[in-house]
């Protein structure tokens, strides 16, 4: 145990390192965004994200909104938390089901390094689907391992808690109870020689209990989330094509086999993790790896307990696959089968049948075998070093990847210029790539990234000293470029249009212009200070003016024809531009 432990503790505190090196990015930005702008309710918990339902997540991001600033540390040591639960549990489910011997190491090994873990590890919005998952998993693992049959009432209730805690954080969690009742044909047919249809009649007796309570918790869980979930968002458009699927199967697994060899030896290219793509060079020395393997399996535990894992591991592995063809080729299409987060049961299931080979054995020692059994821990220690060595340098190198540095310097730099002034009126602009992605249509937007609500931050309000973040998250001027609506000239040449004491000014586009989030822009000039009120797609909006010549920026949810310009105080205003355009940080 001296030694499990160890693992245990080093895997935690690179983990911390990791965390530490990592940054919100994508989803997580919109996780706090809702979090910090919706009450907290049912209705806000039970909301459709994309197709996902997950109050569990939405409930840590309100936390992490509301007592934290939004800071990455609260948010790291959230997943940190959750890690530390996931270690107790993988080495509690090991000890479970292989016992104290020197072999569990080689599972516990697998499931706390292998590389398909760093993306659900160090993307938040990731780590709050997938660590939950696999405790989900593992906890279920352990407790029907634990009672052997013999279920009490509080054994009963601690794995329905283990299943409604996965279900809590990601829809997927449904696959806890088969792939669990998986594990447990797999381990039992490894222990003995008794038929495989024996096996799994005597565990559905001995379960009968535990498959009723999944059962009821299931379909209760099915019928909420078809009343809270759009389907029509979790399911791919437009159909697959034979060629999608199999595409995607072969990136699937190519990704799953380099990542159980500990690979994939290089980071990923691009900007992030997801896409766990290696080289047909790492593919292939994986494939031999992995292949080296099977045969010292078939050796050590025999064909018929490598068969029956490779079995078990294959069907989880392929549920896996179709659901993710299903459900998520929308994305990037068949590369999106790369993302470990959709294997988290293979994984298990796949380290879980090593250990099942190995050491779920109540027979004799294999002939073959029988010969080198006093080498067995030096062939144990071996095959973890090359493992643990292999994965380190991987975690390594795709940590380096999502450290997410330009994304922690960008945001850090907007905050900073937004503490450090009064109440700022900015325009909410598109943000970089890097911090969220385009595709995330209406959720591309500075508000998300900058949601903190104790931000001295005004978004999309009428002003005339409006301002924009660039790039680097420096706050500038805002500025008009590639016009597409312009009210042209007014009718005093010197004026523009002129809104004086009971005067308004009447401008117009000549035709409605649909804004799309864009502001109008007003130029004007005045003598003195004053305030006039702006009418258009039928909203009124009081504006402070500046002396001089200067700009307003009026924004409306409505296509615009028609604008109202009415003196309020100060002295009269000549408007001499109205134009409609594309937001810019000026130089």
């Amino acid at each position: 145990m001296a030694a499990v432990l160890t693992i245990g503790a080093g895997v935690l505190a690179y983990r911390i390192w990791q965390l530490s090196q990592s940054y919100f990015w994508q989803d997580d930005f919109i996780y706090l965004h809702r979090a910090d702008t919706t009450r907290l309710s049912a209705s806000f918990l039970l909301q459709d994200y994309h197709g996902h339902l997950m109050p569990g997540s939405l409930l840590v991001a309100k936390g992490v909104a509301q007592f934290s600033e939004h800071r990455w540390l609260a948010a790291a040591s959230v997943v940190l938390f959750l890690e530390l639960a996931k270690v107790l549990l993988v080495v509690a489910a090991s000890v479970k089901l292989f016992g104290r011997r020197w072999g569990v190491l080689l599972p516990i090994t697998v499931l706390l390094l292998t590389p398909m873990w760093v993306t659900p590890t160090l993307w938040w919005a990731a780590a709050l689907q997938s660590l939950p998952l696999q405790i989900s998993l593992l906890a279920t693992i352990w407790l029907v391992a634990r009672h052997q049959g013999a279920f009490t009432a509080g054994g009963l209730l601690g794995i329905a808690a283990a299943l409604a805690f996965g279900l809590a954080f990601w829809e997927k969690a449904i696959v806890v109870p088969p792939t669990a009742l998986i594990v447990v044909l797999l381990v039992e047919a490894c222990r003995n020689l008794d038929p495989l249809w024996r096996t799994t009649a005597d565990a559905i007796s001995r379960l009968r209990w535990v498959i009723a309570t999944w059962l009821i918790m299931l379909a209760s869980y099915l019928a909420l989330f078809l009343s809270r979930v759009d389907l029509g968002t979790q399911v791919s458009d437009g159909g697959i094509r034979a060629e999608q699927g199999i595409a995607a199967l072969r990136h699937a697994s190519l990704a799953f086999v380099v990542g159980l060899a500990g690979g994939p030896w290089r980071a990923t290219g691009g900007t992030d993790t997801i896409a766990l793509t290696p080289s047909s060079g790492s593919a292939f020395l994986a494939i031999q790896v992995v292949v080296v393997g099977v045969i010292a399996l078939v050796v050590v535990g025999g064909p018929r307990r490598v068969v029956l894992a490779l079995l078990a591991t294959g069907v989880v592995f392929l549920v896996d696959t179709v659901a993710v063809v299903l459900t998520r080729l929308d994305l990037v299409g068949p590369e999106q089968a790369t993302d470990p987060r959709y294997f988290t049961e293979s994984v298990i299931v796949a380290a879980i049948a090593i250990g099942a080979c190995l050491l779920s054995t109540d027979l004799g020692p294999n002939p073959l075998t029988a010969r080198f059994l006093h080498l067995r821990h030096l062939f144990l220690a071996l095959a973890i070093f090359v493992f643990a060595n292999s994965a380190v340098i991987t975690q390594q190198s795709l940590t380096e990847v999502a450290a997410r540095r330009d994304t922690r310097s960008f945001v850090t730099e907007a905050r900073a210029q937004a503490e450090g002034r009064g109440v700022v009126d900015v325009f909410d602009g598109p943000v970089p790539e890097r911090v969220i992605g385009s595709f995330f249509a209406a959720d591309h937007k500075m508000s998300r990234v900058l949601a903190d609500h104790r931000l001295p931050i005004r978004w999309n309000v009428a002003s005339s000293d409006l301002h924009i973040f660039d790039g680097l998250g420096v706050l500038r001027p805002a500025d008009l470029k590639d016009v597409v609506a312009d009210a042209g000239q007014g009718p005093l040449r010197d004026c523009g249009w002129l809104a004086a004491p009971g005067q308004p000014a009447q401008l117009s586009f000549g035709e409605p212009v649909s804004l799309g989030g864009r502001p109008v822009m007003l130029a004007y000039y005045t003598r003195t200070a004053g305030e006039v009120d702006i009418t258009l797609g039928g909203r009124t909006q009081p504006v402070v003016l500046e002396e001089g010549l200067n700009r307003m920026w009026i924004f409306s949810g409505r296509a615009v024809q028609a604008i109202e310009v009415r003196h309020v105080q100060g002295a009269p205003v000549c408007v001499t531009e109205a134009k409609v355009g594309t937001v810019w940080p000026k130089s």
